[in-house]
């Protein structure tokens, strides 16, 4: 199947570049024929094994015949199932540039959606075989096994609310992170063995125990203390660049206040007093969030400890610094629009917060779905959606605050907000 024919009869041009990688290895591979995963059989047996619902399930079917139907979509089926799962050396960043939803729309139209779900159930039953010799290798419960297994279909709300189906993030995520052996469903919450992401560091004193958080050096800031980015609609006030010096008795910095703020007056700390605890590239525990309600501050709290104790006992070889997590959910913004009382603002009052890159329609997305232009239409069901309402109707716009968040291993005392309640003298912050 010649590149140029198909990219030509299925509208997606833009996407030679990537495509072009591997493409006429996948070809000279193509089994000929009808392939497997799109047979009805198939994936009738995957979807009920994974309990997708009903309704998706004939969603499903009919992106299956309407890709049969049509050669060209066929071979590019195949290119993205011998990528992903016939060779061990194809980059994981090309999934995330392969053809959007909105590009495959043109020849697919609304069976697009569902493309790349087809995808991920053409390699489910390797995916499963490799999750549950990891099970079997490191003697992992296989109720955990089965809950991060089936994880997927909880996402199915989320994905069609905000992307309209399953995207080829969503792919390279499920393939490479949910069943990549590191990231564990352990009741409410998700957890992956990661690198730290954020752009700070941390230190803890000798004697208080007290934690300070210091930007990186060259980091873009709003002049409310927000990261900058291309996302950002309201930059009043302009912006500042962070500086970091570091000699061999002290570090010299911007803190970032436990609230989510970095502040552009700076701090000394003496290396004989203060020692580095966290820093980009550490391993810590990745939060993750699945979807579906009932995150109570208790439920998490369990989840939290039992996640403590679990990859000490299942991965005693991979150490890690504590647990961080870069969400909407630790949109700081959420505790001016809800109650003190709310769920995702107790959960995010056990963090450090920190400023993540962020979107400032990240909010409006998450509460309302995809784009709208029309704001007297927005649905008014949750708390959250009717705070959002009254502030743009009042002209006001959403400014995403922070983002991200940290929580030291030694500092896990879930109940007791320990970084607002343990600040040093010299950081003002307002709980």
């Amino acid at each position: 199947m010649n590149l140029n024919d198909s990219i030509s009869a299925l509208g997606i041009r833009n996407s030679i570049d990537v495509l072009n990688h591997g493409w006429e290895e996948a070809q000279e591979c193509f089994p000929g024929g009808a392939l497997p995963f799109l047979s009805e059989r198939f994936i009738e047996s995957s979807c009920r094994y994974l309990n997708v619902p009903s309704e998706i399930l004939q969603q499903v079917l009919k992106c299956a015949r309407s890709i049969a139907g049509n050669k060209y979509l066929t071979g590019l089926a195949w290119y993205f199932h011998y990528s992903l799962f016939k060779r061990d050396d194809y980059p994981q960043k090309n999934v995330n540039m392969w053809p959007s939803i909105a590009a495959l729309s043109e020849s697919m139209r609304e069976d697009a959606g569902l493309f790349y779900f087809l995808i991920f159930l053409s390699g489910l039953e390797k995916l499963v075989e490799y999750m549950n010799n990891v099970g079997e290798r490191r003697s992992i419960p296989s109720q955990i096994i089965h809950d991060t297994i089936f994880e997927t279909v909880r996402y199915f709300p989320t994905y069609f609310k905000e992307t309209g189906g399953f995207p080829p993030g969503s792919l390279r995520f499920r393939v490479y992170v949910n069943f990549g052996g590191e990231y564990f469903v352990i009741g409410r919450l998700a957890y992956h063995l990661n690198a730290f992401k954020g752009k700070l560091r941390a230190f803890r004193h000798r004697k208080n125990k007290c934690v300070v958080a210091i930007s990186e050096d060259g980091v873009r800031y709003l002049s409310n203390g927000q990261r900058d980015g291309p996302g950002r609609l309201l930059r009043d006030g302009g912006t500042w660049v962070s500086t970091l010096t570091e000699t061999d008795d002290a570090i010299e910095g911007h803190p970032i206040l436990p609230t989510g703020e970095a502040v552009p007056e700076q701090v000394r700390l003496t290396k004989s007093e203060w020692f580095q605890v966290l820093a980009p590239g550490d391993t810590v525990l990745e939060i993750h969030i699945p979807g579906g309600g009932g995150m109570t501050h208790e439920l998490c709290g369990k989840s939290l400890k039992a996640a403590l104790d679990f990859f000490p006992r299942y991965f005693p070889d991979r150490s890690f610094s504590g647990l961080s997590c870069i969400s909407w959910i630790l949109d700081a913004e959420l505790q001016e629009l809800l109650s003190s009382t709310s769920n995702m603002v107790l959960f995010q009052k056990e963090f450090h917060l920190f400023p993540a890159l962020s979107d400032d329609k990240c909010l409006l997305v998450k509460a309302f779905g995809q784009e709208f232009k029309d704001i007297s239409n927005l649905p008014r069901e949750t708390k959250l959606q009717r705070a959002l309402y009254e502030k743009l109707a009042v002209g006001s716009y959403p400014s995403s605050k922070a983002g991200g968040g940290f929580l030291l291993t030694e500092d896990f005392h879930w109940g007791a907000q320990v970084y607002l309640n343990r600040t040093p003298d010299f950081l003002d912050v307002s709980v």
